[in-house]
């Protein structure tokens, strides 16, 4: 799984919308995740390999 640091949650919703908007599939939407300790997304681009991105906690 490749992983992509953002810089914030906006931005990662930014990201994740465009690539769904390029044909990605979505794994999980943006979120809360791990219990708080990131924001994260989760998709798979067009040959099914799964993308990370996520804003890691203050």
């Amino acid at each position: 799984m490749v992983v992509l640091k953002r810089l914030s949650r906006k931005g990662l919703s930014v990201l994740h919308a465009k690539y769904l908007e390029a044909s990605g599939m979505d794994a999980r939407p943006p979120g809360a995740r791990a219990d708080q300790r990131f924001y994260g997304a989760y998709f798979h681009d067009l040959n099914t390999n799964k993308l990370n991105a996520c804003v890691p906690a203050p």
